[in-house]
C-alpha cells in the first residue's frame, strides 16, 4: 500500500524483488503482466496506473488501484454457512463479464482462482487482479507446460493442451 503524492489517493504498490528482476525473462514477463491488465478497461479489472523497469538496477514494479477490501478466498474460509447466495451470484455475474472482456481483448488469465479476487469493501464488487501468468493468445507458442493452479486448472490446462475461451 503506497500514497500517491500528486493525487492524494491510496495505490497498490507490486515490486519484483531485486534477485528476481535481475533476470532479464523474469522482469520481462513481470512487465507484460501489468501491461496486459492495464490494457483492459472494465470495472471488474484491476486499473494499473504506472509500470516501471529497469535493467540496469535491476527494479521493476507498477502501480495499481488500491481496493480497501478482502479476497474471495478470505470470504470463503471465513463465511457463514447459514448466509445468503447473493453476494456469490453478483460476484460470478461480475467475474464471468470480466473474463469475457479480457478473452475479446486476446488475454487468458490462467490462474482464476479465489485468492485472485478481490472484493470491494464499500461497493462489495468482486476485482480480478493477478495477471502474472496471462497470456496473449496471439502469443501462444503452442506450450504443454500447464501454469496456473492445479485445483483451480481447467482440464485442457492440466493437460498442457491448447487453451481457448469456450
Amino acid at each position: 500500500k503506497g500514497w500517491d503524492t500528486d493525487l492524494s489517493r491510496y495505490v497498490a504498490v507490486k515490486i519484483l524483488a531485486p534477485s528476481i528482476a535481475k533476470n532479464e525473462r523474469h522482469r520481462l514477463a513481470f512487465v507484460a503482466e501489468a501491461r496486459m491488465a492495464s490494457a483492459l478497461k472494465h470495472p471488474h479489472i484491476i486499473s494499473i496506473y504506472h509500470i516501471y523497469s529497469n535493467a540496469a538496477t535491476s527494479m521493476a514494479y507498477f502501480v495499481a488501484e488500491w481496493i480497501e477490501g478482502f479476497t474471495l478466498q478470505k470470504w470463503i474460509v471465513d463465511r457463514n454457512t447459514n448466509d445468503s447466495l447473493a453476494p456469490e451470484e453478483k460476484w460470478l455475474r461480475q467475474l464471468v463479464d470480466a473474463v469475457a472482456e479480457a478473452h475479446e481483448n486476446g488475454i487468458v488469465h490462467r490462474d482464476l482462482k479465489p485468492a485472485n479476487v478481490l472484493v470491494d469493501q464499500e461497493t462489495q464488487n468482486a476485482i480480478l487482479i493477478d495477471f502474472g501468468l496471462a497470456f496473449e493468445k496471439k502469443d501462444w507458442r503452442g506450450s504443454n507446460s500447464p501454469k496456473g493452479t492445479p485445483l483451480y486448472m481447467s482440464p485442457e490446462q492440466l493437460k498442457g493442451e491448447r487453451l481457448s475461451q469456450q
